[in-house]
């Protein structure tokens, strides 16, 4: 008897879709920017009705996306500059690790950034490029751009970057990831600095909660930082004609930064393991003492407890209990046994 197996559901790409795809209302906030050695055009407001044919020999191009959400944007943005059905399901695709891949005229790069929001909490987003000669395209996940200090210097044509090609430009994005990078781990230092001082003080009794909150902070550092260095290293050590040789260059003071954040993140890691066991000590050193005081006040009543059961016998006989003084000599020999044994204590040095 044959088995009715389970069928895989297999994802249709939306760029090969019968229905057309149109652009959302309001549009997408999209940028484009042309420039060369002599010439600087800036459009804040792009949208897929502004394409036009490039001369991608005169001027790089570069097209940015705020939004993954308007797909005729991207798929009209991406088939005018000739890019593939299979990357543009990869620039939506947001559960993909970052990886670097070649075409035959174009290069696509997908990564993760990280920085530190006014919550100071450390948000993430994937950005997409896809560099080919003469143009750049970048597709952000959020509304938050990155790139400001790289368009003003784009803007006052600070530095060599309007005598370069678009490989350039990928680099001076990459290097404004990484600082953002650099950024959310000096403040990790600085969070880690202020429990550090909290917890050796033993001043704070949920210190333990915020070592692991960072913990969790530095592990989503890593894990999004490691890809990025594997990323940057294929594109250090290809052998691209997109990817210009004057350029592979500067990307090698990117992976040395890389790798420097990486050692920095795992200095941090270790940092917050000693304060776990510095915080784990203090509340054991607390215990003791708590359970130390316990023990000298019973230690204490034992023998008084020991002296009031024996004049609480109901015995008939028992020497002194017509004594009209017993009461008060047996308070008082209950009293010279305390003193006797806080004294003995002292001097032990057990409190």
């Amino acid at each position: 008897m044959a088995r009715n197996k389970k069928r895989k559901k297999i994802k249709v790409s939306p760029f090969l879709s019968s229905e057309k795809n149109v652009e959302l209302k309001g549009g997408t906030e999209a940028q484009l920017i042309i420039y060369n050695g002599n010439e600087f055009i800036e459009d804040e407001q792009y949208t897929a009705s502004k394409l036009r044919p490039f001369d991608l020999t005169k001027a790089v191009h570069w097209i940015n996306l705020h939004s993954l959400k308007d797909l005729g944007l991207i798929e009209k943005t991406g088939r005018h500059f000739n890019l593939e059905t299979i990357t543009l399901d990869k620039i939506i695709d947001l559960n993909q690790r970052p990886k670097m891949e070649e075409f035959e005229s174009y290069m696509y790069l997908s990564l993760k950034t990280l920085w530190v929001n006014h919550e100071n909490d450390i948000e993430t987003e994937q950005i997409s490029f896809a560099l080919g000669r003469g143009f750049l395209l970048t597709f952000q996940e959020k509304d938050a751009d990155l790139f400001d200090e790289v368009r003003e210097r784009l803007r006052s044509n600070k530095g060599i970057v309007r005598t370069k090609r678009a490989g350039y430009l990928l680099y001076l994005l990459l290097d404004a990831i990484v600082d953002n990078y650099i950024q959310a781990t000096s403040f990790l230092d600085d969070q880690i600095e202020l429990v550090s001082n909290a917890v050796i003080r033993d001043k704070h009794e949920d210190a333990l909660l915020e070592i692991e909150e960072l913990k969790a902070e530095l592990i989503t550092v890593k894990r999004n930082l490691s890809p990025l260095r594997d990323v940057v290293t294929s594109l250090h050590n290809g052998d691209s004609e997109i990817l210009l040789a004057d350029t592979v260059r500067f990307i090698g003071g990117i992976k040395d930064q890389i790798i420097s954040i990486l050692e920095e993140v795992e200095s941090q890691r270790q940092i917050l393991e000693g304060l776990t066991n510095i915080h784990l000590t203090n509340l054991n050193n607390r215990m003791n003492e708590v359970m130390k005081v316990l023990t000298v006040i019973s230690s204490l009543f034992i023998p008084l407890t020991f002296l009031a059961g024996i004049y609480g016998m109901n015995f008939e006989y028992i020497p002194e209990l017509s004594w009209r003084y017993s009461y008060f000599a047996l308070l008082g020999v209950m009293a010279l046994v305390v003193i006797a044994m806080v004294l003995y204590f002292r001097q032990k040095k057990w409190f």
